[in-house]
């Protein structure tokens, strides 16, 4: 498999490739090959220190990645950090001693993603909770401005690039047996790239559904971007609208688990109350780029409004 990937790498030198790995697999060799290249930056999988690593990746890992670090380093290749925050590592994975520890080692960016409760019997608990993630966007842009490494944060950086990416608006997900998704976290689909081209897989009834519904909620909130967890509505209806097969067994919970789907609900709705007046503020603040747009802000969105409230007179 890792010969593949360097096969493609070297196959399209004119394109820059991020690749998220627990880095066990970077040896000299690879480094080297890499450093040749130099179109590749390596995001490594870290959950915290020695302890947090191991316990999800297995005993050794850490070891294992921090050598990889040190020969990507000294090879001059860019590399960086992946993190999955949950509830239990949310406040240490967004401290400055966290951080600091992987700018030592030679990172020069981290992508922060929070646990997400998809596929079979998700553990709910590990969801950070709504108070958690807002505190968590909180310290990464404080943390942002204060240390030489690029962060982003997946959900709470949705005011960055202006909500939700998926379902071809700026990003889609394509599995390896071809089949085109629209998001990596949404597991549903319709089409196969070995079938249509990406462009008619973009274009689909199913990802125009849910890019019409953009940005899915009638705040216009973007810092609840998210069609699964934020706005969950929109991807059950999608979903159901244009019978989207589930990707893998129990992809379906998400949208179809009572349990489930009850949890995923009422996340949402106290998400909303905490995060509503921190964007009515953002909004009508003069520093703010939202503020300065005026009401070219909300004529972006005006489709997405009356179509919202199109189907809010449906359903009723």
């Amino acid at each position: 498999m890792k010969d593949a990937w360097m096969r493609l790498w070297k196959r399209h030198p004119d394109m820059y490739f991020m690749t998220y790995t627990n880095g066990t697999l970077l040896d000299q060799e690879t480094v080297d090959e890499l450093a040749r290249l130099g179109n590749v930056a390596p995001a490594i999988s870290v959950e915290g220190f020695r302890a947090e690593t191991d316990r999800r990746r297995g005993d050794g890992v850490y070891d294992r990645l921090r050598q990889s670090m040190e020969r990507l380093q000294k090879a001059g290749v860019i590399f960086g950090i992946s993190v999955t925050y949950s509830r239990e590592n949310a406040e240490l994975v967004s401290s400055q001693e966290f951080l600091q520890h992987y700018i030592d080692a030679g990172a020069l960016f981290g992508w922060y993603f929070m646990f997400m409760p998809v596929g079979k019997d998700p553990d709910l608990a590990l969801v950070p909770t709504p108070q958690q993630r807002l505190d968590f966007g909180k310290r990464v842009a404080g943390l942002r401005r204060r240390l030489p490494i690029f962060l982003a944060d997946f959900w709470n950086d949705g005011p960055a690039v202006d909500g939700c990416l998926a379902a071809g608006r700026r990003y889609l997900h394509i599995v390896n047996s071809g089949r085109v998704e629209p998001c990596v976290f949404a597991h549903f689909g319709v089409d196969n790239i070995r079938e249509k081209t990406i462009l008619q897989a973009a274009n689909s009834p199913f990802f125009r559904s849910i890019r019409e519904r953009f940005p899915y909620n009638e705040k216009l909130n973007l810092m609840r971007p998210c069609m699964i967890i934020d706005n969950p509505q929109v991807l059950r209806d999608a979903v159901t609208e244009h019978i989207a097969l589930q990707g893998h067994e129990h992809s379906e919970d998400i949208v179809r688990d009572a349990g489930v789907v009850q949890w995923m609900d009422r996340y949402a709705a106290e998400f909303a109350r905490l995060a509503d007046p921190e964007w009515e503020r953002t909004i009508q603040d003069p520093n703010s780029r939202w503020y300065r747009e005026g009401p070219a802000y909300a004529n972006l969105f005006r489709r997405s409004v009356m179509a919202l409230a199109g189907a809010r007179r449906k359903a009723s």
